[in-house]
């Protein structure tokens, strides 16, 4: 997965995913295909569109202001959603509506703080706070003083599954 964070000149914050892979366990093929998009302002994201294909799925979710679209199917929210993608942390513990912007799942969604964690990037350790969830699987995020994630992991088909951040440098 690659994630390129950009200030735009209007001082939002655009986050730009791209993912694509594929598991192959004995005669089974899994494959996992995203793009995507998240712009945020003021700790709340304004727009977001993504494309999936998983496993033969294929989703496309867009929200822009209040107003969310999967597959071609509209639905007016009352307040913007916390997305899943980990691109901000939470606004503190409680419960919020989220979204998913793989597959444009929509849900209240219950966040608690954790532990401080360690997370070693390049050789540096990073201090960082773990922020766990009820969403399916047990998803965590891990995201350094500053909101930058640094680890997301689940459980998935009975497997654990992680996403490290490997490097970072100023656009």
């Amino acid at each position: 997965m690659t994630r390129i964070v950009s200030l735009l000149p209007n001082n939002d914050v655009q986050y730009e995913t791209k993912a694509n892979t594929t598991v192959r366990f004995l005669f089974l093929n899994f494959r996992y295909q995203f793009k995507g998009s998240e712009i945020w302002n003021n700790d709340k994201v304004i727009s977001l569109q993504g494309e999936c294909l998983d496993d033969g799925t294929k989703h496309q979710v867009r929200l822009n202001a209040f107003t969310l679209i999967h597959n071609r199917h509209e639905t007016e929210l009352a307040a913007p959603p916390w997305t899943t993608g980990g691109c901000h942390p939470p606004p503190g513990e409680g419960t919020y509506l989220t979204l998913d912007p793989d597959t444009g799942a929509f849900r209240k969604t219950r966040f608690s703080k954790g532990h401080q964690d360690i997370f070693l990037l390049a050789g540096e350790s990073i201090r960082g706070n773990l922020w766990e969830t009820d969403l399916p699987g047990n998803v965590r995020f891990l995201f350094d003083d500053n909101g930058k994630l640094l680890r997301q992991s689940w459980k998935e088909q009975g497997r654990h599954v992680e996403i490290r951040l490997c490097s970072s440098r100023a656009n």
